[in-house]
């Protein structure tokens, strides 16, 4: 009997081991129903990351694609500079350039395929201009960057 109970105690140890070491790498769900960026009719401040290695800056300017779409709606950067795009929705983002569904106003300018939560694509852009771009998923979701020298 005593036996009988040891074998069972080590099997349910056993399985809240399992059970805690599957749940301790996971990631929360995405919040789909906030928005980090907001605007109240003022200029939104774009969030940019500056990367340094061996005296060669890179700047990567930020968009963010949530419930609302994509936020900021316009960026401004310079010809050689980065945009990246992060889906924080449990939808699937595709960035595209207009017009949908060809995306031939910037060839090039095309993300091929869908991403899901925390997914994220990057462009740099080699050519000035006002380049709209589209969720290929929801077309109606749209964009704008802005290409400077």
């Amino acid at each position: 009997m005593n036996k009988k109970y040891l074998i069972i105690l080590f099997l349910i140890l056993i399985i809240i081991v399992a059970g805690l070491s599957l749940t301790k790498g996971k990631k929360g769900t995405p919040d789909d129903t906030s928005s980090n960026i907001e605007n109240n009719g003022n200029e939104l401040q774009v969030p940019q990351k500056i990367i340094q290695s061996e005296g060669i800056n890179i700047t990567v300017t930020k968009v963010n694609y949530s419930k609302v779409g994509f936020t900021p709606q316009v960026v401004t950067v310079k010809v050689g500079e980065t945009v990246s795009w992060t889906n924080n929705t449990n939808k699937g983002m595709w960035v595209a350039s207009n017009v949908h569904p060809s995306h031939n106003l910037y060839p090039g300018f095309d993300q091929l395929k869908s991403v899901g939560f925390s997914g994220e694509f990057s462009f740099k852009f080699a050519k000035v201009g006002t380049w709209q771009y589209h969720n290929h998923l929801s077309p109606g979701e749209t964009g704008e960057v802005i290409v400077t020298e």
